[in-house]
């Protein structure tokens, strides 16, 4: 890298907000502690000495995808408990809105909640939600209707007690009844 070593790379990487979860890793065939310090003082998330095993290499790399993949499963938890205590609400909402044809609103809503079920990984009332979408575009009150009661079953599963809920969420864990 012309003008720029790797530590400078590491710093001008992690000054960027955008760019500050790119996993960096150093390899260098300075091996002291010393330098193993400053590469991660710098910026970088593992440090591989030289000469290095592809083993070494997959374990670096596998590590950044757990942590990865950790921080993923953090924040589906957070969307589906988020999903659950907005979606009672926005359902009855919902069911008001067809009553009253306000066409435009049933759409807007259902193209929400459709949106938010697959974020939750429903896709059972996402499908649902995708009828009431459409019904309601075509201002179509029985399709509308047929598409609220489909959605009900899958809905059942998110408006439950967390502690009394057997039923597994989609995208999420197996909940286990308390005794």
């Amino acid at each position: 890298m012309p003008g720029m070593d790797g530590l400078s790379v590491a710093r001008k990487v992690r000054s960027v907000p955008g760019l500050r979860r790119i996993r960096l890793i150093a390899a260098s065939a300075h091996v002291r502690s010393e330098d193993r310090a400053t590469a991660l003082a710098a910026g970088f998330d593992e440090f591989l000495a030289k000469p290095f095993s592809l083993a070494e290499l997959a374990v670096a790399l596998r590590s950044g995808v757990d942590e990865v993949s950790r921080q993923e499963s953090a924040l589906r938890g957070r969307l589906r408990e988020m999903f659950r205590q907005e979606v009672p609400e926005q359902m009855q909402r919902l069911e008001v809105l067809v009553r009253t044809g306000a066409w435009l609103e049933v759409h807007r809503l259902a193209h929400y909640l459709k949106n938010s079920a697959y974020a939750v990984e429903d896709v059972e009332l996402m499908e649902a939600l995708a009828q009431l979408e459409k019904a309601s575009a075509a201002e179509e009150a029985s399709a509308a209707t047929a598409a609220l009661v489909a959605a009900r079953q899958p809905l059942s599963r998110w408006t439950s007690s967390p502690t009394d809920q057997t039923t597994p969420l989609p995208g999420g864990p197996t909940p286990q009844k308390k005794p």
